[in-house]
């Protein structure tokens, strides 16, 4: 199971900032415009996004969710992860 062009664009946005990105910034660079209110796109690629990495890689999580800022890739292995 590979990436999709857009995945791979978000994962490599990720990798390559430090911190997190919020959903609206992930947006701007990867579609180009700003984001509607309603508007889950982000979320949805990086659910298929973590799904695509745990099938190649089962006992790690590579994107974390940072609450209230967004996304960061911070790779952990599961049973590192808080309860």
């Amino acid at each position: 199971m590979g990436l999709t062009s857009r995945e791979f664009t978000i994962l490599t946005l990720l990798a390559q900032h430090d911190g997190a990105l919020s959903r609206e910034e992930i947006y701007q660079r990867v579609w180009g415009h700003e984001m509607s209110n309603s508007d889950r796109s982000v979320d949805v690629f990086v659910r298929k996004l973590r799904r695509t990495l745990d099938h190649a890689s089962p006992g790690w999580r590579y994107i974390q969710t940072e609450l209230g800022r967004g996304y960061r890739c911070a790779p952990v292995r599961a049973d590192d992860e808080p309860a």
